[in-house]
């Protein structure tokens, strides 16, 4: 009974809205109060009609409204189309024209109405989640300007806008962020801006051999990062070359890549680097003599200079060595004062010697080898120090391009002469020799302390063994004996056509590897191994000749975990893949 009681309620509720639909409800009342057609079961189409032309939202009362009755709401309001449920097709597609932005209202577009919605207005790109590389190609061919509502464009997109747009605020942005994300592509960059170069490099310097013409700061860049990156740039200027020449005085390496022309220029800017040039050219004679002569020579010379030059550079290094000993005695002496004559002294015999040696060689090349004097100034005089009239901490002396003392500043003050030490370890150090003069412990275990940083090894001194030892006057010369430091490149190991390549350092505590490379013997090409977490000095030489032969093989971590890894081509040369973890099991693609 209380079944049909309850529908019998619910029949005569419908009965009545009915009739009062019938005679209550009116167009003119739902033009007044669209709301009111809430309250309304099955309103007449007039009625509807009525309520969308006050307030086109009012369709989301209306359950089932026909297409035409859609088609008015987004009309009047193309929002209105997130109140509709079931918008029909073309519906959708009259409101995107209309307003192209609603297509964010529009549940599960299809790519057609995205398109067409795209084509009307580039940006509603934004409201697309992760749109395919078709769409976004799309926006950008529309207006370049829509790259900046996609999240992440692909590298497809980001050229198209570089080779269209002509805003080049917009170039540069699209290219920082592409050389952000991966520093390589900016070999596949038309024409990178300096800024982006310099981000490029910056990340990986290596990068510089795909730029086409690198400005000079971006030279800079990377052979501050890295001398090795002065390698693969085509044509350094001579302010590079020079600072290139300055960060590597010692590396071999370096000085034998250098064409010609380039070997010229680095030694009669440092002339020490031509005994590391494994086989110079008449050229590169010419120029190391026209510098230690204070010479130039009218005419090319040939292979029979060569001899004439070697000798005179056998002369110069015996006299050299004996200079060394003398000075050597020089600076142990327990007294300061016998000290200066007896380095006086030797100055004053290697002057001699090497004047001699040099005027006999320009006596014996003037007739084959014609040669104009340089004017110059005293090029072998000695500064005397005046140390009696004032404390002095030490003294810094400058060698001139031919090995002679040009210079000596010295100091009275500890933190001058503790940075002039520390600057010219960074950018000069085999063109100066310091004394440090003090009794001061702290002063010479500050000293002492750059020597040691300089091969990344504690002084083992403590502040009171210096307390003790205050009559020992440091010098550089001390350093060999106090570091026995000595850096070699030597092959790790080989497996077919390639071999490990390392800096071996060695030292009376340690010996350290460093800078890896790979040979390819196939080819005589050396480039860098980026190993990062990886410590291959701690990896039997099974082990690296099976990476090497192109097989995966489990590594040690610097962590001490394992990896299954192999050894993968990069842009910017060799690179330690991943594949899997050997303890948590996780599969890798990741390039470390």
């Amino acid at each position: 009974m209380n079944i049909f009681t309850e529908k019998l309620k619910e029949a005569i509720s419908y009965m009545n809205l009915f009739f009062r639909e019938k005679n209550e409800y009116t167009p003119e009342l739902m033009q007044k109060n669209p709301y009111k057609i809430q309250d309304l079961i099955n309103p007449s189409k007039d009625l509807q009609i009525a309520a969308i032309q006050a307030d086109p939202s009012v369709i989301q009362f209306i359950p089932n409204a026909s297409e035409k009755v859609q088609l008015l709401a987004i009309k009047i309001n193309p929002s209105a189309i997130k109140y509709i449920s079931n918008p029909t097709k073309d519906v959708q597609l009259t409101a995107v024209k209309i307003s192209p932005s609603v297509i964010q209202h529009i549940k599960e577009p299809s790519k057609d109405l995205i398109v067409a919605a795209i084509e009307r207005d580039s940006s509603v790109i934004k409201h697309i989640p992760n749109p395919s590389e078709e769409l976004q190609l799309i926006a950008i061919r529309k207006n370049p300007e829509a790259i900046q509502y996609i999240s992440h464009p692909t590298t497809e997109v980001q050229l198209e806008v570089i080779h269209t747009s002509r805003n080049k605020k917009l170039i540069e942005k699209v290219e920082m962020d592409m050389v952000k994300a991966n520093p390589g592509v900016i070999a596949i960059l038309p024409n990178p801006s300096e800024a982006v170069q310099l981000e490029a490099v910056k990340t990986d310097h290596f990068v510089i051999g795909g730029i086409k013409e690198p400005s000079e700061p971006v030279q800079l860049a990377a052979i501050q990062k890295s001398i090795y990156s002065i390698q693969n740039i085509p044509n350094p200027t001579p302010k590079v070359l020079f600072q290139a020449i300055k960060l590597s005085s010692n590396d071999p390496f370096f000085i034998n890549i250098l064409p010609e022309s380039l070997q010229v220029t680095a030694v009669q800017t440092k002339p020490n680097l031509f005994s590391l040039i494994t086989d110079p050219s008449p050229a590169v004679h010419k120029a190391i003599i026209e510098n230690i002569c204070a010479i130039k020579i009218r005419s090319n010379v040939d292979n029979g200079f060569i001899p004439k030059v070697r000798s005179l550079l056998y002369q110069l290094d015996l006299i050299e060595h004996r200079h060394g000993e003398m000075s050597l005695k020089a600076d142990y002496s327990d007294d300061p004062q016998q000290a200066k004559r007896e380095q006086d002294e030797a100055d004053r015999w290697k002057k001699t010697e090497t004047n001699k040696a040099i005027t006999d060689f320009k006596e014996d090349i003037k007739n084959d080898y014609p040669f104009i004097e340089e004017k110059t100034e005293d090029l072998f005089s000695i500064p005397q120090v005046d140390t009696t009239n004032k404390e002095v901490i030490g003294t810094i002396s400058y060698y001139g391009f031919n090995g002679e003392v040009r210079e000596v500043i010295e100091y009275d003050n500890a933190e001058s002469y503790l940075k002039a030490i520390k600057q010219e370890f960074d950018c000069n150090p085999t063109g100066f020799k310091y004394k440090t003069l003090t009794d001061n412990p702290k002063v010479k275990k500050a000293v002492d302390d750059l020597v040691y940083d300089l091969y990344d090894m504690d002084n083992p001194h403590p502040l009171e063994w210096y307390s003790s030892n205050n009559k020992t006057i440091a010098t550089n010369k001390c350093l060999e004996t106090k570091t026995s430091v000595s850096t070699n490149q030597v092959e790790l190991q080989s497996s077919g056509c390639k071999t490990l390549i390392g800096d071996v350092s060695h030292s009376s505590s340690q010996e350290q590897i460093s800078n890896y490379r790979i040979l390819d013997k196939s080819t005589g090409k050396v480039e860098p191994l980026h190993i990062s977490n990886i410590d291959l000095g701690r990896q039997s030489p099974e082990t690296l000749k099976k990476l090497l032969s192109g097989q995966q093989t489990e590594i040690t971590t610097k962590s001490g975990a394992s990896q299954l890894v192999g050894l993968s081509k990069t842009l910017t040369g060799w690179g330690i893949q991943v594949g899997k973890q050997i303890f948590n099991m996780a599969d890798s693609s990741a390039e470390i």
